[in-house]
């Protein structure tokens, strides 16, 4: 008999365990620092924000991290249900659900010294009232294309190096006067690299008027699929109304989230 009740006890309490178990989804990330990296408190502010998105509608994020090829393929064959973060594609729309907002606000921006005199109007891109500046850009790049204009019409000037961290240091000591990168790199870089002395002797300001806007995909795959996107739009939301969003990128470039 007591045997008995004490499979019965188990059963019960399996069953409820069962029963209040968190759902969870497993998504592919990858390397991109400081929006995702295995490497930083929370896998980086991009990581925070989906965890904490699906935690307000009840489901858990596991994480697991792949060169962004196979990333993507894993998600395409659907052996895992999604992935952060991607920018909207058209050929992809058979092959993933997008979120309806972006997880990543992709800035791109001049920084420049504090000293320098600068008259710059995003929306006109003005390049004439950059005449002759010198402006660091990074090997491999894509920019605006008036911005390749203005550098083949000898408006300003352009000096390609291979990484950020060089073009800062330019920067700092005077052998460039502006240089152009996302928003968040930049400020990764300046807090791995430079003191908090130097760092403070810098302004920005937009470079592009327009952002790049990257999304959590989830697999076609899944029919479940469709209700999770539901239920992650929902807690993004939340997570922006209640001003976490922005608090999150705000810890970020301050280099909160290096370890």
């Amino acid at each position: 008999m007591n045997k008995l009740l004490s499979v019965l006890i188990f059963l019960v309490l399996f069953s409820l365990s069962s029963l209040f178990a968190k759902e969870t989804i497993r998504l592919t990330n990858g390397e991109w620092l400081p929006y995702m990296s295995a490497t930083l408190k929370h896998k980086g502010v991009a990581s925070r924000i989906v965890t904490e998105a699906f935690a307000l509608e009840g489901i858990d994020v596991e994480y697991t991290f792949f060169p962004w090829k196979r990333a993507y393929a894993l998600v395409n064959n659907g052996e895992f249900d999604g992935s952060l973060a991607w920018a909207s594609k058209k050929e992809r729309e058979k092959e993933v659900y997008y979120s309806k907002e972006g997880v990543i606000l992709g800035q791109t921006m001049f920084f420049y010294k504090n000293d320098l005199e600068l008259s710059w109007q995003t929306k006109k891109q003005n390049y004439e009232n950059l005449k002759g500046f010198t402006i660091g850009t990074l090997i491999g790049y894509k920019y605006l294309d008036v911005f390749d204009d203005a550098v083949k019409n000898n408006i300003v000037n352009e000096q390609k190096v291979s990484t950020l961290e060089i073009n800062f240091k330019k920067l700092l000591n005077n052998r460039i006067d502006l240089l152009i990168s996302n928003k968040d790199v930049a400020y990764n870089v300046l807090n791995q690299s430079f003191s908090k002395k130097e760092i403070a002797t810098l302004s920005s300001i937009e470079y592009n008027p327009e952002m790049t806007v990257y999304y959590l995909i989830l697999s076609k795959k899944h029919k479940k699929n469709i209700r999770l996107m539901k239920l992650f739009n929902s807690g993004l939301k939340k997570l922006k109304e209640s001003g976490k969003y922005d608090q999150y990128y705000k810890e970020s470039r301050a280099g909160d989230y290096i370890n």
